[in-house]
């Protein structure tokens, strides 16, 4: 099954290396950069000890078998 998550849009900066580094990664790799940086967030998360809901611990199992 799909996991299509409740989104809202934010906004912040990020420095100048940051976003060229995202840019590389998007080219070489194929991820949006918006989407290098949900999993980010989600690995800081996780951390952190915060506890995943269900379907997104199930969709970074897929990510780790070599799903995008």
């Amino acid at each position: 099954m799909l996991y299509m998550p409740e989104r809202r849009r934010v906004t912040f900066w990020i420095d100048r290396w940051q976003d060229a580094a995202l840019k590389t990664v998007k080219d070489r790799d194929g991820i949006p950069e918006a989407e290098q940086l949900r999993r980010a967030i989600t690995d800081w998360l996780e951390n952190a000890r915060v506890e995943l809901p269900p379907e997104v611990r199930e969709r970074r199992v897929q990510q780790k078998k070599g799903g995008k």
